[in-house]
């Protein structure tokens, strides 16, 4: 379901990119998404969330503290690993993406849907890696007492799921 995290009115918008925000890479932060319809946004009081997903999400969270523990900051990190599967399904994305971006007429709106993808192709590497972790927190039994492994592999469905917020609007 959609969630607002922020808004400006359409009609102020312009002003993000004012003293040359376009090119600082300022606006490629953020996530702009128009609702499908206009209408104030209004919370949903009293929802509350399926207790089957705060169970969940408490036993990810409580695997995550036991079974990753940071001592101090010297001690030497996990790794998340990214298959030669998942690398080629990350270039086929992006392929795409420059495809469509080089295709435009327009230098200034292809300068800035550059810089949008440069920004996404980090945040994808971000999202594989918080995937990977709390899909292993996710994998413990109850009763095991093993702890994350030295390496977390990255797969291609995996890398999959984590391209899927850089499709937003197809690039309109």
């Amino acid at each position: 379901f959609p969630v607002t995290i922020g808004g400006i009115q359409p009609k102020l918008l312009w002003k993000l990119f004012r003293n040359d925000r376009a090119e600082s890479g300022f606006v490629f932060r953020i996530l702009f998404a128009e609702g499908e319809e206009h209408k104030i946004a209004r919370p949903k009081y009293g929802y509350e969330i399926p207790v089957e997903y705060k169970e969940l999400h408490k036993r990810i969270l409580q695997n995550l503290y036991r079974r990753l523990p940071m001592t101090d900051m010297y001690e030497e990190p996990k790794r998340c690993v990214l298959t030669k599967q998942a690398i080629q399904e990350f270039i086929r994305w992006e392929d795409a993406k420059v495809k469509y971006i080089n295709e435009s007429d327009d230098i200034n709106i292809m300068n800035i849907k550059a810089g949008i993808l440069g920004k996404i192709k980090e945040y994808i590497f971000r999202f594989c890696g918080i995937l990977a972790v709390v899909d292993c927190a996710h994998s413990f039994r109850e009763f095991e007492y093993n702890s994350f492994p030295e390496q977390i592999m990255i797969d291609s469905s995996l890398m999959k799921r984590a391209l899927k917020p850089g499709d937003y609007r197809d690039w309109e």
